[in-house]
Parts: structure tokens; C-alpha cells; sequence
């Protein structure tokens, strides 16, 4: 038992020894001021539109208007989508989801820095349809 204790002690002050050995010495200074982030700007957002829009066209291929959704992407301040997008429902929706929600986040962010209040109305989804084998918004 004599001999654990010791070399528990030793790994203790061996231990103790690194952590202070850099003791005095500056760390390189990090500004992490909002002064140093870039400020997010509409066209950060429109690139998030563009990035949905386009999973969105990769399939719209239907044989009914039941393989057709519209989704509502980004968001107001009101919580109302800020449009819609039409796809199949063989689409990807989960990657449609997720770029959604950074998009919503984003849109939130830029209300918030830049003191942009939304228009919210009704805001109802667009009918959707399966036309020539391609779902559109009637």
C-alpha cells in the first residue's frame, strides 16, 4: 500500500510541476468582441434561399398531388414561414429541413442586429399539384 501511495504522490507533484511551468508567462490575446465577427447580411441569407430552392428542384417528380408538398422556409418575426417552396415528397425534405432551420436562425439573427421588424399576414401554404409528372404550386 507504502508503494501506491507513493507513486501517487509522485504522479501528484509531477502533475503539479507541468501545470504551473508556463506559470508568468501571457497567452496570445484573443479578441472575441462582436466587433470581430462578421455582421451577417441579407446576402448570407439569400444563399441559404438559393441552397433550399435548389434541393428543393432536384426532384419534383410525382405521378399524384399526394407526392407534392409545399414547405414553408425561413421565418418571420410573427413565426409565419417567409415563403414557400414546392417539391416531391421522394425529395430530400430532410436536407430541405435542416438547411430550414439554420435559415430560420439566420433570419433571426438579422432581425435581431438589425432591428428588422417583419410584415406578418396570412401566410397560407400554396396548393400544390402533380402536372405533366412535375410537382408545381396551382
Amino acid at each position: 500500500m507504502k508503494r501506491v501511495y507513493q507513486i501517487g504522490t509522485a504522479v501528484l507533484v509531477a502533475v503539479g510541476v507541468l501545470a504551473f511551468q508556463n506559470c508568468g508567462q501571457s497567452l496570445p490575446a484573443t479578441d472575441s468582441s462582436p466587433a470581430n465577427f462578421a455582421k451577417l447580411t441579407a446576402n448570407d441569407i439569400e444563399a441559404r434561399y438559393d441552397d433550399i430552392k435548389e434541393i428543393a428542384s432536384e426532384n419534383v417528380t410525382c405521378s399524384s398531388d399526394d407526392d407534392c408538398v409545399a414547405i414553408g422556409v425561413g421565418g418571420r418575426n410573427c413565426g409565419l414561414p417567409s415563403e414557400y417552396v414546392v417539391t416531391s415528397k421522394n425529395n430530400n425534405l430532410y436536407g430541405i429541413e435542416k438547411l430550414n432551420e439554420e435559415l430560420t436562425n439566420l433570419e433571426t439573427q438579422y432581425m435581431a442586429e438589425n432591428d428588422v421588424v417583419a410584415v406578418c399576414g396570412a401566410s397560407d401554404a400554396p396548393a400544390v399539384a402533380c402536372v405533366a409528372n412535375s410537382c408545381v404550386a396551382k
